[in-house]
Parts: structure tokens; sequence; C-alpha cells
């Protein structure tokens, strides 16, 4: 079931950009794990900012394609969270992140939420 606007998409997308930007200097990281939720944080940010919704800076990526970019970052993600030496208490928000980016994706309406008509007669 898809009940979820575009632009509740759009303010998930920045919001889960931002944590995963900020994961490594809440827990500590350095190396891999560090360098890992960094350069998936500021993709997933850049493709947001590119991708055609109501959230866009520049729109040249088309929905569909920034959802199949959203279903790569939380496989990373997951795959990350097991393959990646995170500090262990770190690895359940990692891991967590990736289901609810892929629980978004799938909850997300492929249209935009276009305002109702007004009756001004």
């Amino acid at each position: 079931m898809r009940f979820l606007p575009t632009v509740m998409h759009g303010v998930a997308d920045y919001v889960v950009g931002l944590v995963v930007l900020g994961l490594p200097y809440i827990y500590g990281m350095h190396g891999t794990s560090k360098a890992f939720l960094l350069v998936l944080g500021a993709a997933a940010l850049f493709y947001s900012v590119l991708t055609e919704y109501e959230l866009d800076l520049l729109p040249v990526i088309p929905f569909r394609i920034h959802l199949a970019l959203d279903k790569l970052f939380a496989a990373l993600m997951l795959v990350g969270s097991v393959l990646i030496p995170f500090p262990q208490n770190s690895r359940l928000v990692v891991g967590g992140l990736g289901v609810l980016s892929f629980l978004v994706v799938v909850s997300t309406r492929r249209d935009r939420t276009e305002p109702a008509p007004t009756n001004s007669t």
C-alpha cells in the first residue's frame, strides 16, 4: 500500500541523509566506517537535491530513478551494517536506517501530490 506523499518522502530523504552524515561523529567512528557513512549520506543528499519532486533544487533526476537509488542506498546500509567494522552499538542504527529507507521507498506514492482544486465561483 502506497500512502506516503512524495513531499513527505522528500523530507525523509533529507533527514536520513543528514542523520547518516552525523552518525560517524555521534559514535566517534574512524576509518572505513566513517568514510562509508559520509559517502552514503552525501550521496543521498546529492541525488535528493537533483530529484524532480517538491523539495528539489535542480530537478534533473526522474523520481522513479530516485526510488531506485533509494533502494540501492537501503541495500548498502543493510549490507554495510554487517560487513563493515562499525562500533557494536551503532550496527543496529545503521541497519535500522537501511530498513527504514526501504520502507519509505515501498510506501511512497509514485505520483506527486497535487493540491485539491479550489471552488472559486
